[in-house]
């Protein structure tokens, strides 16, 4: 498990449950943070002074989404333990992808044909400050460019509160950068049968959350 290694910002994703600091993840943009939206609007209102509108806001209606971005690291520095999951296994997960472990020998992900869980959710601290998002789901891209560090980021959207709450920072480790996935060449990507080479290469998996407020349902 890693975070940021500033220790200043922390990142805990879990499918299908509540994140705690036990499910940190490697993240590399130190300035991670919730963005939150909140159902709102405005009206005149005839108070004697003309042309100036009230503005309400619905705190039960808000909305958050947080950028998660880091480098694709190996399981272990030995090339060994090929079955264990990586730790964005969740963020995969909560992207829309499906993973299948082969005992001994690998761990593979393919676009679920399912809904994403609702329970998932996204803890981040910040300076002793936590704020979550729940039924949390995700856009994931991969990309890489030959000579450099394969990259990963995922933008995740759920459901969140206006205001934070004091929380002091799980511990968690840093990324082990001998880990690093360095792309060396893409001669044995496959697409329809056919293997291709180029340059480099860019993997997007797409969801979204769609309220329907009205009825009660965030799905």
């Amino acid at each position: 498990m890693a975070l940021y290694d500033s220790k200043k910002v922390v990142v805990a994703v879990k499918y299908g449950a509540t994140a705690t600091g036990t499910d940190a993840v490697s993240v590399t943009n130190e300035d991670v943070r919730v963005t939150h939206t909140s159902g709102s609007g405005s009206f005149k209102e005839l108070n004697g002074k003309l042309g100036n509108k009230t503005t309400w806001m619905n705190t039960d209606d808000t909305t958050g989404e947080v950028t998660l971005e880091s480098f694709l690291l190996g399981n272990d520095g030995t090339g060994a333990a090929l079955d264990t999951p990586p730790v964005w296994d969740d963020i995969y997960k909560i992207c829309g992808l499906d993973e299948a472990i082969e005992t001994g020998l690998s761990v593979s992900y393919v676009p679920s044909q399912s809904q994403p869980s609702d329970l998932s959710s996204v803890a981040i601290w910040r300076d002793g400050r936590k704020r979550v998002l729940t039924g949390a789901v995700g856009t994931l891209t991969i990309s890489g460019n030959i000579g450099e560090p394969i990259k990963q980021s995922a933008v995740i959207n759920g459901f969140t509160t206006i205001t934070s709450v004091a929380e002091a920072n799980p511990s968690a480790t840093s990324i082990d950068e001998t880990l690093l996935l360095v792309l060396k060449s893409i001669d044995t990507v496959t697409i329809s049968g056919t293997a291709v080479k180029a340059q480099s290469f860019t993997l997007t998996q797409s969801n979204d959350n769609q309220k329907q407020y009205f009825v009660g349902y965030k799905d």
